[in-house]
């Protein structure tokens, strides 16, 4: 315990100085796959969901996640995306 007031004043330290990575671009919603079956996501969640890493979000996890179920179901998905990046 006598190391939480360090360990604080790191966590403050390193809060400050960090970059914040932008969100992936929009659209904010895509579909997947071309069936007749329709499906529907929605991705809600944090850096993740928002994108953080990739350069639009149609290469985020939902837009993965979307064409791997499209495929797997033999069904359209349509997806959308609502995460924040942050506090």
């Amino acid at each position: 315990m006598f190391l939480f007031p360090l360990l604080l004043l790191q966590g403050m330290w390193v809060r400050r100085r960090i970059e914040k990575l932008p969100d992936g671009k929009p659209p904010h919603h895509g579909i997947a796959g071309a069936h007749e079956k329709e499906l529907r996501i929605i991705g809600v969640g944090d850096s993740v969901i928002a994108g953080v890493g990739v350069d639009t979000l149609a290469q985020s996890l939902t837009a993965k996640v979307a064409e791997e179920l499209a495929d797997a179901t033999k069904s359209t998905v349509h997806w959308s995306a609502f995460g924040s990046n942050g506090d």
